[in-house]
């Protein structure tokens, strides 16, 4: 264990920002998920109760939905419009609302108990980054103002892992990719996808994705595996600043 102490610590050398990913690694998804789904759902049923079906069905019916419009993959927000409209009808008046209800119960996440005081820690020594595939607004969450910096697929007009993501968040930023470390739980998107872009990477296993999301023989380790964001203040030792 200290050798592998003293690797973590020599890894994070030169580390002058740290990137996180958002959903499931500063905040659990499926709640939220499920939450703006519902109430998009007590909405429809209110206005336009002759479209809905079953919520898991019409769930499946969404997901289904998405996945034959890969194109829209790095903007989830126009794919949710297209699905409304294609649910309600391209002119329907329900559509804006319905989209609306969703973004806003989308960005009523609850962050994991070790978010806050760990950005508030690292804030003092780092540039911190919010870099998502999702389309939640991270100045209406709880973590307003916890970042220097706000980037999401939808704007940039690419997802991760593809390293023009990666290249776009570092030219905006001002820093070379050795310098900034991401942070995130997802093996392809966060992990090859910092790696493949030149950034240090750190890969969260929390326990509700711990091990779903092994890499594969031909995946690169991340640099770091951590568990909460204190194994990565710890990891980071005294590099900071």
């Amino acid at each position: 264990m200290a050798g592998k102490k003293k690797m973590w610590h020599k890894t994070m050398q030169g580390v002058r920002a740290i990137s996180f990913d958002l959903d499931d690694t500063l905040w659990p998804t499926l709640p939220t998920l499920l939450r703006a789904e519902a109430a998009v759902y007590r909405y429809l049923e209110q206005h336009c109760p002759e479209v809905l079906t079953d919520p898991g069905e019409l769930r499946a019916q969404g997901a289904a939905f998405f996945a034959a419009h890969p194109a829209l993959a790095h903007d989830l927000t126009a794919l949710r419009r297209l699905w409304f409209e294609h649910l309600l009808g391209a002119d329907s008046p329900h559509v804006a609302p319905a989209l609306e209800i969703l973004l806003r119960w989308r960005s009523r996440v609850v962050p994991f108990a070790d978010v806050v005081p760990v950005l508030r820690q690292l804030r003092l020594h780092y540039t911190l980054i919010s870099f998502t595939n999702g389309n939640a607004e991270v100045q209406a969450t709880p973590l307003r103002d916890r970042f220097d910096f706000n980037f999401r697929s939808q704007e940039l007009g690419v997802r991760k892992p593809e390293t023009q993501a990666f290249a776009l968040m570092l030219e905006r930023i001002g820093l070379p990719a050795h310098a900034v470390l991401h942070v995130g739980d997802n093996v392809v998107d966060d992990v090859q996808g910092a790696r493949d872009a030149g950034l240090k990477s750190a890969w969260i296993q929390r326990p509700l994705n711990a091990g779903a999301l092994a890499p594969s023989d031909s995946a690169p380790e991340a640099d770091l595996t951590i568990h909460t964001l204190h194994d990565l203040v710890h990891a980071l030792g005294e590099h900071h600043g």
